[in-house]
């Protein structure tokens, strides 16, 4: 049953993560219930209410780390990764103008 629980959490998460909508969730969970196995969750027992809260606060705790996860990879793409690109087509284009201007135009040619 915790298995069960723990695949459903991931599923959900990347569910949201995803912005996909309630039939993919759902998909999701029958999925995870397939995976929990024959019987799984058929006792009528839900988790203990400590396990679900713990579960939710590691829930709640993985989507804080994944904002801060994507916070960072914003910053450091418009901090670094951008301004290297900015510059590489800045010396490119340099290099296209010297080649442009080193490079004598073809010759004429008279059509009869």
């Amino acid at each position: 049953m915790q298995r069960a629980i723990r695949i459903a959490t991931v599923a959900l998460a990347l569910t949201l993560l995803a912005g996909t909508g309630p039939q993919s969730l759902w998909a999701e969970s029958a999925w995870a219930a397939a995976e929990a196995g024959p019987g799984a969750g058929e006792s009528g027992e839900g988790p203990a209410d400590g396990e679900a809260r713990e579960l939710e606060r590691e829930f709640q705790g993985l989507i804080e780390e994944l904002k801060e996860l994507e916070k960072g990879a914003r910053d450091k793409l418009r901090e670094e990764i951008l301004p290297r690109i900015r510059e590489e087509i800045r010396r490119l284009r340099d290099k296209l103008r010297e080649f442009e201007l080193d490079t004598p135009p073809p010759p004429e040619t008279r059509e009869t």
